[in-house]
């Protein structure tokens, strides 16, 4: 039996937790606040939150993509529809708009 039981605080990062239970291969990191006992930490409560962080980035990124996406989209289809105006000759009612961008 371990006479020196490898702990954690609530002050400490996620990441200090994980060095620690990749460096001592534990799966299991008692949580202490002082002296009292709080809880205990496990390899699949670390996971959970590294994969919840992976997907919310994900997310992110996707939502920026796609709205990027669009916006050069859009920009491209007004320049098109200003070409076709000027190649029939005709007034642009876009012209204003795109001007100010």
């Amino acid at each position: 039996m371990t006479k020196a039981v490898i702990t954690c605080t609530l002050k400490d990062s996620l990441g200090e937790v994980i060095k620690v239970m990749t460096q001592r291969r534990i799966r299991h990191l008692p949580v202490k606040d002082g002296q009292q006992l709080v809880g205990i930490i496990t390899i699949g409560d670390v996971l959970k939150n590294r994969l919840d962080e992976m997907q919310f980035e994900a997310n992110v990124l996707r939502d920026y993509a796609i709205a990027r996406g669009l916006r050069a989209t859009a920009t491209f289809a007004a320049q098109q529809i200003k070409c076709e105006w000027e190649a029939a000759n005709l007034p642009s009612p876009l012209l204003a708009a795109m001007r100010g961008q």
